[in-house]
């Protein structure tokens, strides 16, 4: 009896397997898109005007032109961001509906092992000596420095250098001021003349 022709033969891949990856098929998808509506060569052209743009702008027939490419290069900004929109909505649908269906499964561990590590915390600071499991893990007493904020006017003042906190507290401003917020303790807040493009 002879032997089965091709047994070592390994089983031909299943569909897909001739795609290039998600992020790859997903950005050509977009090129595609922003090509298909001339997108690309809008972007381009604005950039080509703004670069012609005079400096300084001195004459009404100047800053109409300039206020015009304002207006070309915002519109073609929203028309890409539309494009961006409609392929990353199915892939923000999908990243949620994982994210949440990871979180379902490991959040009810994450509680039970809460109450077993604040035990295990308990032992640790009672008994100098490690203790072993079988899967080789090892408990033994570290120390670590924990925090409580108890005064947060002071707290903010001794971390005012802190850049993040600059951060936070520069958007929390521009937030009050967009709001109609006009005086703040220790903000110089003022009128500044912007261009309005409509």
């Amino acid at each position: 009896m002879n032997p089965a022709p091709f047994d070592d033969l390994k089983p031909f891949p299943g569909p897909h397997h001739n795609e290039p990856p998600l992020d790859a098929r997903v950005t050509t998808d977009f090129d595609d898109a922003l090509r298909a509506r001339e997108l690309d060569t809008r972007v381009t052209a604005i950039i080509l005007s703004a670069d012609r743009a005079p400096d300084p702008i001195e004459t009404p027939e100047q800053a109409g032109k300039a206020a015009d490419l304002v207006a070309m290069a915002r519109d073609a900004k929203q028309a890409i961001e539309a494009e961006r929109e409609t392929l990353n909505r199915p892939l923000l649908t999908a990243q949620r509906s994982l994210k949440a269906r990871a979180d379902s499964i490991v959040a009810p561990m994450d509680s039970a092992i809460a109450i077993v590590r604040g035990r295990l915390d308990d032992y640790v600071a009672a008994n100098e000596a490690p203790a072993l499991g079988d899967y080789g893990a090892k408990a033994s007493a570290r120390e670590v420095w924990d925090f409580e904020v108890v005064d947060y006017p002071k707290a903010l003042r001794a971390l005012r250098d802190n850049a993040s906190i600059r951060d936070a507290l520069d958007k929390a401003v521009r937030s009050q001021v967009k709001g109609g917020v006009r005086r703040i303790p220790g903000v110089r807040i003022f009128p500044a003349t912007k261009a309005a493009v409509r």
